[in-house]
């Protein structure tokens, strides 16, 4: 047996799928690094809460116009 070659194969013993597998037994990608983020992540998610923020502003001012006029309403 080569030096390289593994003496307790997974597929030789095991069951099923092993695929998903490495030569240590991990799970392929496990230990890798954290994925880098792309130049645009950062502005998208800037644009997403911007976004929210808006339709936040919005549903405030929407809701405080239905209130007043309820209360106009009311009142006279």
């Amino acid at each position: 047996m080569q030096p390289t070659e593994s003496a307790d194969s997974l597929v030789e013993y095991g069951e099923g799928d092993h695929s998903i597998f490495n030569e240590d037994g991990s799970f392929i990608g496990a230990y890798t690094g954290a994925k880098e983020k792309g130049p645009y992540d950062k502005i998208i998610i800037i644009i997403i809460i911007t976004i929210i923020i808006i339709i936040t502003i919005i549903i405030i001012i929407i809701t405080t116009t239905i209130i007043i006029s309820f209360l106009i309403t009311i009142i006279t």
